[in-house]
């Protein structure tokens, strides 16, 4: 047994022998919800963990240490042993970087500009990576994908080569109607293209297939960043985007469109070798460093070691670009929500036959690291789902909560049933083609065989236009303040939809920890 959690069982034996067993658990864990000083007090976390004094809680540093000592202040007197998880991970950044040059057989060379035109680092730990001339490759959207029949590799040998590719997954064929899935994930483009033996992948961006704008690009691979410090042999020496308009300047050098790219690509008839090679310099500094998931257990009486998770990242993006990225909604809403769930659980002083772990990650932002580390490394407790909060809605009530994963679990069930008690109705991903599900901690459970959900914002909002949602939340924040310094707390947050949605996860919490007849199941697949 990890001594973390040895120590969390031992130090609530306190509370469990006051607590009582009650046949309608959920309800004072509400009761407490609803009271306006809940309120009140959920926005003013907000407000803390997102004033720049924290310095954007980027992951190693004074601002990430600020917002775990808070989090420990809050819950420490309510009763938790509040206990931190080291999590091993990789500081790096790009210090000098040289022009990508696309050189083109007998035309001009396309010179981009780092920061500007393309971003990118190395996924080695070379502190100099110098690529000459390599043959470049165009491989559709970089898609090997056996369950959809989808390989844009199958008739390419890039080993050695840089592989340019597009952002996303085609709209039609096997993929017609599907929301994104992993495949078209930019993550999943790297994975595929070291697995093929390439030494550079490419993403070509659009605002339409990404689901954010350049600008989030830039800022989010820009200056110092975090990965895990494992290195697999063959890692990429240089993974990185170009944006929109040098893919158009790039299609154009091989004579065709990046509209036409695009339609090849949908028509799975794209990949093939381009008439440019590729040359890029980057120098690069690493640093090994521990960051920190804050974790506090409320111990079952029964089935103690079976947990279900409440979830909400701690950290953001810290400073960038010389300036503090507060990450109010992103996540210090999300991480508030979780720290008064914690509270009104602990207060309703209700016993559960399980564990209710709620759970502060670190290092979401630089992929899911912190709880990926947990999920790998939790000890004795054995986590039967995740219930995730990220960008909680602070725009206020909806008629129904948005759960990111409810087609591949059965926990559709348990949340429709919890939505319905609170006059709501549950609706899925209300921005399909962005690939919401895979960017949030609960994927890391949901990676690892653990159904994991993100209890998201509704679509349909209460006394507001049917076109409210796609004007304030998708337009006025993804694209706009999103991973910007914009995000910061504002007097104009409401709580009643983070309380709506906080009461919501309770529901579903309180039934999965008290009722032991019921397993958390994934569908075919939990991704």
């Amino acid at each position: 047994m990890c001594m973390f959690v040895t120590v969390l069982f031992f130090l609530l034996a306190i509370h469990l022998s006051s607590s009582r067993p009650v046949d309608d658990p959920v309800s004072p864990v509400l009761a407490l919800l609803s009271q306006p000083s809940f309120s009140a007090e959920l926005l003013q976390h907000v407000q803390v963990l997102s004033d720049p004094k924290m310095k954007g809680r980027a992951p190693g540093t004074e601002g990430e240490t600020m917002a775990a000592q808070y989090l420990a202040s809050q819950l420490g007197p309510l009763g938790f042993r509040v206990q931190t998880q080291r999590v091993p991970l990789l500081r790096y950044s790009v210090t000098q970087a040289s022009a990508l040059t696309l050189a083109p057989h007998g035309s001009r060379a396309l010179s981009l500009t780092y920061g500007v035109d393309y971003v990118g680092s190395t996924l080695t730990r070379d502190l100099r990576v110098a690529l000459a001339a390599l043959p470049a490759v165009f491989a559709g959207y970089g898609i090997r994908d056996a369950q959809h029949g989808h390989d844009d590799y199958r008739s390419l040998d890039v080993r050695g080569k840089a592989v340019v590719v597009l952002a996303g997954q085609p709209s039609g064929g096997a993929f017609a109607g599907l929301p994104l899935t992993y495949a078209g994930r930019w993550t999943s483009k790297y994975e595929v293209g070291m697995q093929q033996g390439a030494a550079a992948v490419l993403i070509v961006h659009t605002t339409e297939k990404a689901g954010y704008p350049w600008e989030v690009v830039v800022r989010s691979n820009s200056g110092e960043q975090v990965r895990s410090p494992e290195t697999p042999e063959g890692s990429l020496q240089v993974a990185g985007w170009i944006s929109q308009e040098s893919g158009e300047q790039l299609a154009r050098m091989c004579d065709t469109t990046l509209d036409a790219w695009f339609a090849a690509a949908e028509a799975d008839t794209a990949s093939a070798a381009m008439p440019v090679s590729v040359s890029v310099d980057l120098q690069s500094t690493f640093m090994d460093f521990e960051g920190k998931n804050v974790l506090a257990l409320l111990p079952g009486t029964q089935d103690s070691d079976d947990a279900v998770v409440v979830s909400g990242h701690l950290d953001h993006l810290g400073v960038r670009g010389g300036e503090v990225c507060p990450g109010a909604i992103d996540n210090a809403s999300g991480c508030s929500m979780t720290l008064l769930m914690a509270k009104a659980f602990m207060q309703a002083n209700v016993s559960f036959a399980r564990s209710i772990l709620f759970f502060f990650p670190t290092a979401e932002e630089s992929g899911l690291l912190g709880s990926a580390f947990f999920v790998g490394n939790s000890g004795s407790i054995k986590p039967l789902a995740c219930l995730n909060f990220d960008i909680g809605n602070v725009w206020g009530p909806t008629h129904d909560i948005s759960l990111l994963g409810k087609d591949k679990s059965n926990l559709a069930a348990a949340f429709t049933q919890a939505a319905q008690a609170e006059g709501m109705t549950v609706s899925g991903d209300p921005a399909p083609s962005t690939g919401l599900f895979f960017r949030s901690d609960h994927f890391s459970f949901a990676k690892a065989g653990i159904p994991g959900v993100w209890m998201y914002v509704g679509h349909s909002f209460v006394d507001q236009p049917p076109d409210y949602y796609n004007k304030t939340v998708q337009q006025g924040y993804f694209n706009s303040i999103y991973h910007t310094p914009r995000d910061k707390f504002s007097a104009d947050f409401r709580p009643d939809g983070l309380i709506q949605q906080c009461r919501v996860c309770a529901r579903v919490a309180s039934m999965i920890a008290y009722d032991t007849s019921f397993t958390p199941e994934c569908d075919t697949s939990c991704i």
